[in-house]
């Protein structure tokens, strides 16, 4: 299967560390992309990126976008409409990727539209592992890292747009929520990709990020929120997986903080200075627009 690889970058030296696990490369019997999307990237990641061309220049094709916000649903889709093939995987720079753990995950695809792959948290402190597995590693939502798509998803989404830019760190969630709604069936792998350690402040600082993203997203969407209904059902799925006191009561904390930011942004304007307005999400049917004026 050709590949384009999409991985966003504004600041991430680890990113040389997880191309470096990559095994799946680029051939005559398939081709690899590597669509490298910077957003506003430091000095030190612009340099990471010519070395890593030179580097792997023989392993993969290489395509460096530049987009001017931290906003990853502009960054996604400036990446997706930048990619040289259909079927496109997201990886962040904070993984590394078991062996063969790609080719695992292309081959779970077959006819389906979308695949997500098994993320692993170890070596971190054991709450914030063991959090991460009720409400990241045994969800069912197809979050980023790590899905691998078809582009031809966002046609089968009613709205045909791709990755919303209002709701800016949480556009995966917001297009989880989508394919879940639209009921698009999931293959599930269990690929298994390994995260970096995230300390007890950036895990709980994330979970207030998320709850602004969603606030956003409901705000706009009008579904009905139901919070309480959220926070049993990580309590139970915590309990399911024989988590224990503190660490489940760790879970119920991360699911408290994320419904009260969530609470919060449903009650002020948007707080992400980077939000862009919903309608200038990108149309998949606009893309292809392009591309056919290109190709002409």
């Amino acid at each position: 299967m050709d590949i384009s690889i999409l991985i966003p970058n504004h600041s991430d030296l680890r990113m040389i560390h997880m191309i470096e696990s990559i095994d799946y490369f680029d051939c005559d019997d398939h081709r690899v992309e590597l669509v490298i999307v910077l957003n506003r990237p430091t000095n030190a990641v612009r340099e990471q990126v010519e070395k890593i061309k030179k580097i792997y220049n023989e392993k993969f094709i290489f395509k460096v976008v530049h987009v001017s916000k931290c906003n990853l649903g502009l960054v996604y889709n400036e990446g997706i409409k930048q990619a040289s093939f259909d079927n496109i995987m997201f990886i962040d720079t904070d993984l590394t990727c078991a062996r063969g753990a790609i080719e695992k995950t292309i081959s779970t695809m077959r006819n389906e539209l979308i695949v997500k792959a098994k993320i692993v948290y170890k070596g971190m402190d054991r709450l914030v592992e063991r959090a991460r597995l009720v409400n990241t590693t045994e969800t069912i939502l197809p979050y980023i890292p790590v899905i691998l798509i078809n582009r031809n998803i966002f046609y089968h989404l009613k709205d045909d747009y791709m990755f919303a830019v209002d709701t800016v760190w949480c556009s995966d969630a917001e297009f989880a929520y989508r394919v879940i709604n639209e009921k698009i069936k999931i293959n599930y792998t269990d690929a298994e990709f390994y995260h970096d350690k995230i300390s007890i402040k950036k895990d709980l600082k994330d979970a207030v990020f998320y709850g602004f993203g969603k606030g956003i997203r409901i705000k706009r969407t009008r579904e009905k929120w139901k919070p309480f209904s959220e926070i049993v059902e990580m309590y139970k799925i915590g309990k399911e997986k024989k988590l224990n006191f503190l660490e489940n009561g760790y879970s119920i904390l991360w699911i408290m903080l994320q419904q009260l930011a969530c609470f919060i942004q449903l009650c002020i304007p948007i707080i992400f200075k980077e939000s862009i307005a919903f309608e200038n999400s990108e149309s998949i049917k606009n893309i292809e627009v392009n591309k056919d004026n290109e190709e002409n």
